[in-house]
């Protein structure tokens, strides 16, 4: 069902890794999801003479509770606009975003962008500023200009901390992240929220209180089940007999 939910929903586009490929086919997706209201207005030309244009007057969505995201990631690898460098495409892709996608068409961008590589540097470890930032974007710090919010997920096994906000790392190892509200224009910023991941099947759910031994324990403990059933090679002759006895069925 799952699969399912996600095949008849997301769209995986082919070749358009530059911002006006990304913006024409989110367009494209939103207009033939609603009806776009166009109006004439006066306008000179180069040789100063009036004439009458049609432009862009408003959106109207065919199911209004219907919610369009266009996710991008990552926002550092997408190719550049001709004659553009990096900084420049990425820049131009937050206006498309901001400007069109969802001021006009009501689409929810979602951009993913990397910190810069300085950020993870020992200056910084050394100078406590590890946690992502606006400052420490990568190639470009401008698209944060134009997002409603920004969060930031953070990794204290990364850099080999030991203990992190009342968490013991050396337990959760890189099965733990630290989510920050780091822009927000509708309402508070800051705040961090520790969060169980697991990457394997990108999972995060929010953890106990540093305080609730008992509730933590109950992580520890699962912890140990899951890296044990992954050391464990019983288990994965188990199961590769099981999937290779399916494939037989299947053929």
């Amino acid at each position: 069902n799952i699969l399912k939910y996600f095949e008849e929903h997301i769209i995986f586009p082919k070749e358009v890794g530059n911002p006006t490929g990304i913006y024409k086919i989110c367009r494209q997706y939103a207009e033939s999801r609603g009806k776009v209201y166009t109006k004439k207005v006066k306008s000179k030309d180069e040789f100063g003479n009036t004439k009458e244009v049609e432009v862009f007057d408003r959106y109207e969505p065919n199911n209004p509770n219907e919610y369009i995201l266009a996710i991008i990631d990552t926002i550092n690898l997408i190719d550049t606009e001709r004659g553009m460098t990096l900084k420049q495409s990425m820049d131009k892709l937050s206006e498309y975003c901001a400007k069109y996608l969802r001021n006009r068409y009501f689409i929810s961008p979602v951009i993913i962008q990397q910190q810069a590589f300085e950020q993870e540097g020992n200056e910084a470890f050394k100078l406590g500023r590890v946690r992502p930032s606006v400052a420490g974007l990568g190639d470009s710090k401008y698209t944060s200009r134009d997002s409603n919010v920004v969060l930031g997920l953070f990794s204290p096994f990364r850099f080999s901390i030991k203990e992190y906000e009342g968490y013991d790392i050396s337990k959760f190892k890189d099965n733990i992240r630290f989510l920050e509200m780091v822009v927000n224009r509708d309402g508070e910023m800051g705040g961090l929220c520790p969060l169980y991941f697991d990457g394997a099947v990108c999972q995060f759910e929010e953890l106990p209180r540093p305080d609730d031994k008992e509730g933590l324990q109950q992580v520890y403990k699962y912890l140990e089940y899951l890296r044990g059933r992954k050391t464990n090679k019983s288990f994965f002759s188990f199961a590769i007999k099981k999937i290779v006895g399916k494939l037989h069925r299947w053929i």
